[in-house]
């Protein structure tokens, strides 16, 4: 049970008590990739801090005659644009 969201918790003791500090974790992972090998590229990999605002690009391989179709997320769509902007 939540008894406070403040680092700093004060409390009168009345008896035994075990409290837990929960933490969150503030750099997140984030990849990308793309579906067929010979698809395209994508950027925008790697560890950023918890709530900031990060881009990710999908080019096509434009040669073989590659269009670029959505994001997904876990078989979900997320977006329909190339260049997506995370917030």
């Amino acid at each position: 049970m939540e008894v406070s969201t403040s680092s700093n918790y004060t409390f009168i003791v009345t008896g035994d008590r075990a409290l837990v500090a929960n933490f969150l974790k503030n750099i997140l992972s984030i990849s990308t990739s793309n579906s067929l090998p010979n698809g395209g590229t994508t950027t925008g990999s790697g560890s950023v801090l918890c709530a900031s605002n990060i881009t990710i690009i999908a080019t096509p391989n434009t040669t073989d005659v590659y269009t670029f179709v959505n994001w997904t997320t876990n078989d979900v769509v997320a977006s329909t644009d190339a260049t997506t902007h995370s917030r």
